[in-house]
């Protein structure tokens, strides 16, 4: 039998990290894949986007600390089911965990303090070339 998930996807908030009782280091993040579908009745793609709780324990754990929200990540690991009981509501809950056994950052989150211009803002200027200088 084979439980494994494989994803790419972005981090979609900051990752939280704790120590166990017994001194395993804990990071807990969000992780976002979006994939592209065809809607045939508009012509059009529609992205949808999927979120999916990641938990890292250990020297995994001490890696995805120095994470950040909007880095790309590629990881494998188990599925796990888990449930609670709701202390208000006394109802049961359901979540899902991906429990990577291995996972990298493959990219680092956009830079938003990097100046950004738009088209109009761009100036061009003009090339001066002589006719013997053309490729063609």
């Amino acid at each position: 039998m084979l439980n494994l998930a494989t994803l790419v996807g972005r981090i979609g908030g900051p990752v939280t990290t704790t120590t166990s009782k017994q001194g395993t280091q804990i990071a807990k993040f969000s992780l976002a894949t979006t994939t592209s579908k065809y809607n045939a009745e508009t012509g059009q793609y529609v992205e949808d986007t999927q979120w999916h709780g990641i938990v890292c324990f250990g020297k995994l754990a001490e890696k995805a600390s120095a994470w950040q929200k909007g880095d790309t990540i590629t990881l494998y690991g188990e599925i796990r089911y888990n449930s609670y009981t709701d202390e208000q509501t006394g109802a049961k809950r359901f979540y899902t965990e991906i429990v990577p056994d291995n996972a990298k950052r493959i990219g680092k989150a956009y830079d938003t303090t990097a100046p950004t211009a738009t088209p109009a803002e761009i100036k061009l200027q003009p090339v001066t070339m002589a006719p013997d200088d053309l490729p063609f």
